[in-house]
C-alpha cells in the first residue's frame, strides 16, 4: 500500500542535490505519494542553503525551491498547521522552529510519515507524537531501487555515502534491515540472496 501523503524536511533535499546521478525527488512523484508537503521554514531553511554547494547542487536546490513554490511534480508549499500543536513546541528547547511547524502540519493534515536524516528529531520526538514514523532518505532510495525507477542504483549509492555514511552505531545491518523493510512495505518475499546483493558493498563492489 503506498504513502499518501508525506512530508520532507530540508535533509531530503539536501542530500538529494549533492546525488548527481538522477533526480530523487522527481523519481519520488513515481512512487505515488499524492502530496510531498513541504513546511514553509523548511523552504526557507532550503533557500539559504544554496550558497554552500557547488554550482550544479546549487541549481538543484534553487529548483526544488521553486517547484515547492509553484506545487510542481507533487510538491506543495503546506501552511496549514494545528495553533496549539506548534505553540507547545516551538517552546521545547530541542525542537526547532521548523520541526514545530511539521509536526503542527502533520497534525492538521493528518499526515504521519516524514522523511528526514534529522537524527536529533528523531530520537526527540516527543512521546505524544510517536505515531508519526520518521524514514531517512536510504529507504527513499530502497523504495526506488525496488520499483525499479533508480538508473544506477550503485552510483546513487556511492553518492549517498559519500556524502552521508553510514552511522557507527548502526553498521552495515542498518542497510540490510531497512532494505528487508522497504520489501515488507510492498509485500514482496524476502529473498536473503537478494537483500545481501542489494546490500552488501562487497556484492555491489563499492568501496566506501
Amino acid at each position: 500500500m503506498p504513502f499518501a501523503n508525506v512530508i520532507f524536511d530540508n535533509t531530503v533535499f539536501n542530500i538529494a542535490a549533492q546525488i548527481a546521478s538522477c533526480d530523487l525527488i522527481g523519481l519520488s512523484g513515481a512512487l505515488l505519494f499524492q502530496q510531498i508537503l513541504v513546511p514553509q521554514q523548511i523552504l526557507s531553511e532550503m533557500q539559504q542553503f544554496p550558497i554552500q554547494y557547488d554550482l550544479k547542487a546549487g541549481l538543484k536546490m534553487q529548483n526544488y525551491s521553486n517547484a515547492i513554490i509553484n506545487n510542481y511534480q507533487n510538491l506543495q508549499l503546506c501552511t496549514s498547521l494545528d495553533i496549539i500543536t506548534f505553540s507547545l513546541l516551538k517552546e521545547l528547547a530541542y525542537i526547532d522552529v521548523g520541526e514545530a511547524e511539521a509536526i503542527a502540519q502533520a497534525q492538521k493534515r493528518q499526515v504521519y510519515a516524514f522523511f528526514t536524516d534529522d537524527e536529533l528529531f528523531i530520537n526527540n520526538l516527543p512521546a505524544s507524537y510517536q505515531h508519526i514514523r520518521c524514514y531517512p532518505t536510504l529507504f527513499l532510495i530502497i523504495l526506488l531501487d525496488i520499483n525499479n525507477f533508480l538508473p544506477d542504483y550503485k552510483q546513487t549509492l556511492i553518492e549517498f555515502f559519500s556524502y552521508k555514511p553510514l552511522p557507527q552505531n548502526k553498521g552495515k545491518t542498518y542497510f540490510r534491515n531497512l532494505y528487508t523493510k522497504g520489501l515488507q512495505y510492498y509485500g514482496l518475499p524476502l529473498d536473503k540472496k537478494k537483500i545481501a546483493d542489494k546490500t552488501s558493498f562487497k556484492q555491489l563492489g563499492i568501496d566506501i
